[in-house]
């Protein structure tokens, strides 16, 4: 018996033999057998060609290239958004602290002329961890009265310090102006040790948010950068740690804006803001996750990117540039033009952005700095508000 018929008698039951039955039977069995003309599969399955698999390609190819920039887009949303909420986080737990402690002003455990000290900030082009520079940040002295960790407790030298979780500390801007701070401590409950009270810190850190700048960050250090370096910073959804601007309480406006220092033995010398209090991350060769240069490479050509408040940009130009991230935006100063008639704010919270450069020279409005790549600075102009050519995120308190 032929194999066809062999499989129509075993589909159809006996006796069957009407016509749109045996049509049915004739397609069934044109499938198994293969029978030329029996069946939707007759004479086998056809393979697919070259350019056929060639044309598939290209086409999953171009949609991936289509794609992967808005995947990336999307992500980078999600990021901003999540900085933006965890800076206007800081910005409240700041105003608390403001309005609940007894003393007015805003957080800060030192002052901001200790924090613009040349001994805090050092020489800028001496790069990360220079002895000449202790590198204690403005975030640093804010994160002591907002979470806390200051303990009477022996200072008890981290052995590791990128690694150490339960170390005692000492921190602060000079050697003179330290405090120890127990690092299992920080964002903990704190208890009042005149009064016994215990009261919540005002800001909690996520872990996840809370990273220590190592190596190759500071590659070199002197021995008092050791437990600076042991304190975790505060960083952004791309793990690059998020700048803290604070006014110093004392300046008027009618005094600089911004000074890359401040003097100690002259008080009458002062200015809102200065670069020194966040010297540590401006002078880093390997900033956060994506381990961005912050500095101008030598022989630097339009290409390169750097930060603008770089260590190794000349004074003038990064006062220059500060005036236009920390001034306020629409109002300069009566008859002078390129100055602002304040500050932004009391505090500015600054983060680098996706792109890890704080005012990246590559962003639209780096690209339109003034200048050479030696003396690239921004300049103030009351018509815009300057940081807005960034993807760098800013936010002020008031």
């Amino acid at each position: 018996m032929k194999g066809d018929e062999m499989v129509k008698e075993q589909i159809m039951p006996a006796g069957t033999n009407d016509e749109a039955s045996n049509r049915a039977c004739e397609g069934v069995c044109g499938a198994v057998c293969g029978g030329a003309g029996r069946g939707p599969w007759a004479g086998g399955a056809r393979a697919f060609t070259l350019v056929e698999l060639l044309t598939v390609l290209i086409i999953m190819g171009a949609v991936l290239a289509i794609l992967l920039p808005a995947l990336g887009g999307v992500r980078n949303a999600s990021r901003r958004t999540a900085t933006m909420n965890l800076m206007n986080s800081l910005s409240n737990a700041a105003s608390q602290f403001s309005l609940s402690e007894d003393r007015k002003g805003v957080p800060g455990y030192f002052s901001q002329v200790l924090m613009g000290s040349a001994e805090n900030g050092g020489n800028s082009n001496d790069g990360p961890g220079a002895p000449t520079g202790r590198g204690f940040t403005n975030m640093d002295n804010i994160l002591l009265d907002l979470a806390g960790g200051i303990t009477s407790e022996t200072r008890n030298p981290p052995a590791n310090p990128c690694s150490e979780t339960d170390a005692v500390l000492q921190v602060g801007p000079t050697a003179a102006a330290t405090v120890n701070v127990r690092l299992s401590t920080i964002g903990s409950p704190r208890k009042n040790l005149g009064t016994g009270t215990v009261t919540s810190a005002y800001f909690s850190p996520e872990t996840t948010g809370f990273v220590r700048q190592c190596v190759p960050t500071i590659p070199t250090r002197a021995s008092d950068w050791a437990d600076h370096l042991a304190l975790p910073s505060l960083v952004d959804a791309w793990g690059n740690p998020i700048l803290a601007w604070v006014k110093d309480e004392r300046a008027q406006d009618s005094d600089p804006l911004a000074a890359v220092a401040s003097d100690p033995a002259n008080l009458d010398t002062r200015a809102s803001f200065y670069w020194n209090s966040n010297s540590a991350f401006l002078k880093s060769r390997g900033l956060g996750r994506g381990q961005r240069d912050q500095f101008i490479p030598p022989g630097a050509v339009d290409t390169d990117d750097h930060s603008l408040l770089a260590g190794n940009v000349g004074s003038t130009e990064r006062e220059s540039t500060m005036a236009v991230l920390l001034g306020r935006p629409g109002i300069a100063r009566s008859g002078q033009a390129t100055v602002p008639s304040g500050p932004r704010g009391s505090i500015v919270f600054h983060s680098a952005g996706a792109d890890g450069y704080y005012l990246g020279a590559q962003d639209i409005g780096g690209r339109q700095r003034v200048g050479s790549r030696s003396n690239a600075r921004l300049v103030y102009n009351a018509q815009v508000d300057g940081v807005n050519g960034f993807d760098d995120i800013v936010t002020a308190m008031p």
